[in-house]
């Protein structure tokens, strides 16, 4: 799999796109903004409710999904040594609010964990879920993501403007 990175080019996170008003899901994270109620470790197959990311602490609004192979790197041109890819990052935009304009889509990023606030943290990488295209696409209703190596999937099962299902698989077998 041969993949291109572009520098600060993430059309969902202030870092590439200045009309955008809201951090990716793993900076709020990494941020201290959610909590308990508002990120999830998967750990086991299941459906998960994605509320907006600007919804206030009401349910999950990100999901980190473990991947099977964890040697997996990828390079930007700002950095001096591969940055790791260990999970996938869920979180869903509908297109309204400061989001106004966006599909409504479920958005992929891979990285390494969550680092403590104390350490610096870690580069994450925007997953494009369609690129025959131009623009760099979420996940919409009916979308399957399999995992290269196997053992990982998940599938935008639907799409309201109050929420997107998904539904995460994994395989034991598969896990590190």
């Amino acid at each position: 799999m041969t993949c291109t990175t572009t520098e600060y080019g993430s059309a969902v996170s202030i870092m590439g796109n200045t009309s955008n008003g809201h951090m990716m899901a793993i900076e709020k994270w990494y941020a201290g903004w959610f909590e308990g109620c508002n990120a999830v470790r998967v750990r086991s197959s299941g459906t998960f409710n994605l509320l907006p990311i600007e919804t206030e602490c009401g349910g999950v609004q990100a999901l980190q999904i473990p991947m099977p192979v964890t040697t997996r790197t990828f390079d930007t041109q700002q950095s001096n040594n591969p940055s790791p890819m260990r999970y996938y990052y869920l979180e869903y935009r509908n297109g309204t609010g400061l989001d106004t304009g966006m599909t409504p889509s479920v958005i992929v990023v891979a990285s390494e964990d969550i680092a403590a606030q104390n350490r610096v943290c870690a580069r994450s990488v925007q997953l494009d879920m369609n690129p025959s295209t131009n623009a760099f696409n979420g996940m919409t209703q009916g979308q399957t993501y399999m995992d290269p190596a196997g053992g990982v999937s998940f599938t935008v099962t639907s799409i309201t403007p109050a929420l997107a299902t998904v539904s995460v698989t994994l395989s034991a077998a598969a896990m590190p």
